[in-house]
C-alpha cells in the first residue's frame, strides 16, 4: 500500500507554531496602533487601519477551519492528531491572550527603554505647575478607527519619582512601564 495514502496519527508541532505565530500577528497588529501617533505616515496607518477586521477573519476562518479538521481526525480516530489540533485551537487565543498581558510586548515600555536618558532629562527641565506628584513627558494621539466611529485615544508617557504602587492606586488611569515612568491612557 502506498503510505502516502495511510492515514497517520501524530503530533502536528507544525500547526501550534502556527497558531502562535497567528497570535503573534493578531498582538503586533493591536499593538502597534497603540503606538503609531497621527501625522506621521498617515496615508499608510488609514489603509494598515482597516486591515484589523481582516486579519480578526482570517484567524477566525483558520481556526474554524482547523476546527473541522479535528473533528474529522476525530472520526478517523487519530486521536494524536485532533489532540494536536484541539491544542493549536486553543495556544492561538491564549498566546495572544499572554502577549496582551505581558508588560515586554508593550511597545512604550520599549521606547521608554531605549530613550531613557532623553526623557530624564525632559523629566528636570519640567516643573508640575500643581499638586501632581508627576510630569507629563509627551502626549501622543493614537485614535484608530474611522473617523467618528470610535472615541478618540491619548496616550500620555508620564514621569514620577513616588512609589509606584501607591502612584498607580491612586491613580487607575497610569500604568506602570519602567523605572520612574508611566503611561495614562485617556479616552475622549
Amino acid at each position: 500500500m502506498n503510505s502516502s495514502a495511510k492515514s497517520t496519527d501524530a503530533w502536528s508541532v507544525r500547526r501550534i507554531l502556527i497558531a502562535g505565530l497567528l497570535g503573534t500577528i493578531y498582538v503586533a497588529y493591536f499593538r502597534a496602533f497603540d503606538f503609531w501617533p497621527l501625522g506621521f505616515a498617515d496615508e499608510i496607518r488609514w489603509r494598515l487601519d482597516l486591515t484589523g477586521p481582516l486579519i480578526a477573519l482570517v484567524v477566525s476562518v483558520i481556526l474554524l477551519v482547523w476546527l473541522i479538521k479535528a473533528f474529522i481526525a476525530l472520526y478517523r480516530r487519530s486521536f494524536r492528531t485532533a489532540a494536536s489540533v484541539f491544542i493549536a485551537i486553543l495556544i492561538a487565543p491564549a498566546w495572544s491572550a499572554m502577549l496582551f498581558a505581558t508588560p515586554l510586548s508593550d511597545p512604550w515600555l520599549w521606547y521608554v527603554v531605549l530613550d531613557r536618558s532623553r526623557f530624564d532629562e525632559l523629566a528636570a527641565d519640567k516643573v508640575p505647575l500643581d499638586n501632581r506628584h508627576y510630569v507629563e513627558i509627551e502626549n501622543w494621539d493614537v485614535t484608530t478607527g474611522i473617523v467618528g466611529s470610535s472615541e478618540n485615544h491619548f496616550v500620555s508617557l508620564i514621569y514620577s519619582v513616588s512609589d509606584p504602587k501607591e502612584l498607580v492606586s491612586s491613580n487607575p488611569e497610569l500604568s506602570h512601564l519602567y523605572g520612574n515612568f508611566y503611561r495614562r491612557d485617556e479616552f475622549m
